[in-house]
């Protein structure tokens, strides 16, 4: 999935820029793109529980911790054939790993259990046994990916309910657990290519559990339970290593079709889902996992969504209707004027205006307090030459301005 979101991203980018050559320039202004995919990916905890050793070197029942039980209390489980390999194997020297069933009613909530046998540092301190189990699950994933990082990541969904991720998804029954069976479970373990040790007791030796040349850990518990991890995730994310994008790209012509439009929105102009990008038969659209890859652009645009950005609209429109009515009004009436369109004439007209007396008072060198913008000014005609009046009282008859009339 990681190398399908990879590959359709560049092509995604691609199509873009041919869209925009050929005038579709809804993409051409953005500012980077996200994509993603739906995929599964696998969830896998282990714990393990250190059992001890008999006098007499006999190995004591295997205990496993119980994932029904927040504490991880131990729970004995009783096979015969277990006891048989762990005293065939206590005493060879050599890191053990047996993969086993374990009883669905005893650990409710294991998808496999683990005995493991590590020698210790000394020769006569005979063998270190632990029992594990294993919770594994498929949980649905996002992966994404950006323009700028051609680097795949991800998070299961509802990863972090009611807490830390741990507790999200293990003690809750969120995503699907898996069953994995001891038969198949044997395969985790394979020889390495020259057929002298397996993968599991390479990993002990190189994490120190089982090598004389380095110093013992303190707690090899830790260790061992990210060795058992590691196994189970590799196996379970290559169930199927060879699975990759199938078909080949529609209308590609050497990259010079119109490949790109199924890439693109069906819809000119505007947002939403592409076609088919593959070249895939009706046959194997049955037979093939099918997916979609989600691409969200970055960049300025508008858009009407949102209770806020109707308000705005709804509002300019208000002010827009005002500003067309005063208009009309204007043009109707045909009253206007070229007057007092700067600084420098209204600096005239001040200047050709008698001083109120009192209104304007200590404002020579500025106006210091709000209430002297509070006063209502106008204009009025005083014989032939028109002043500004801060009077309170109506404009008489002979002060009113009068339409088309020079003033001087």
């Amino acid at each position: 999935m990681a190398e399908a979101l990879a590959q359709n991203s560049r092509l995604w980018d691609l199509a873009a820029r041919n869209s925009t050559l050929r005038g579709e320039t809804r993409f051409y202004y953005r500012q980077g793109a996200k994509y993603s995919m739906s995929s599964k990916n696998a969830l896998v905890h282990v714990r393990c529980y250190e059992n001890g050793v008999s006098p007499n070197g006999r190995a004591s029942i295997p205990l496993f911790p119980d994932f029904s039980n927040k504490n991880y209390a131990p729970i004995s489980i009783v096979e015969e054939m277990w006891a048989e390999w762990i005293q065939r194997n206590a005493d060879i020297g050599i890191a053990n790993l047996l993969w086993v069933d374990l009883s669905r009613t005893e650990a409710r909530r294991t998808s496999l259990g683990a005995i493991v046998i590590v020698p210790r540092a000394a020769p006569d301190d005979g063998s270190q046994i632990w029992g594990c189990s294993i919770d594994a699950r498929w949980a649905d994933t996002n992966i994404t990916s950006t323009d700028v990082r051609r680097l795949t990541q991800g998070e299961p969904r509802s990863f972090h309910i009611n807490g830390t991720p741990l507790s999200s998804w293990l003690w809750h029954d969120y995503y699907p657990r898996i069953t994995i069976r001891s038969t198949y479970a044997r395969y985790l373990d394979p020889y390495l290519p020259d057929n002298t040790t397996t993968v599991f007791r390479r990993l002990c030796t190189m994490a120190g559990l089982s090598n004389p040349y380095l110093q013992p850990l303190m707690d090899p518990t830790p260790a061992l339970e990210a060795i058992l991890n590691l196994l189970v995730v590799n196996g379970l994310v290559r169930l199927a290593p060879t699975v990759t994008v199938q078909g080949t790209i529609a209308n590609w012509n050497l990259g010079h079709g119109p490949w790109w439009r199924e890439f693109m929105p069906t819809t000119h102009r505007s947002l939403g889902w592409g076609g088919n990008a593959y070249n895939i038969t009706q046959e194997q659209v049955q037979q093939l996992f099918r997916t979609q890859m989600t691409v969200t652009a970055k960049g300025y645009a508008y858009a009407w969504d949102g209770s806020a950005v109707e308000a705005s609209m709804a509002i300019l429109a208000i002010y827009v209707t005002i500003t067309l009515l005063h208009v009309c009004l204007s043009i109707s009436v045909g009253i206007t004027s070229s007057s007092w369109d700067s600084p420098c004439e209204l600096i005239a007209l001040a200047a050709n205006s008698v001083p109120p007396h009192g209104t304007l008072q200590n404002t020579g060198a500025g106006i210091s307090r709000m209430s002297t913008l509070e006063h209502n000014v106008r204009i009025e005609a005083k014989g032939s030459v028109l002043q500004l009046s801060f009077s309170p009282d109506a404009i008489a008859s002979d002060r009113r301005v009068e339409a088309n009339t020079l003033y001087g």
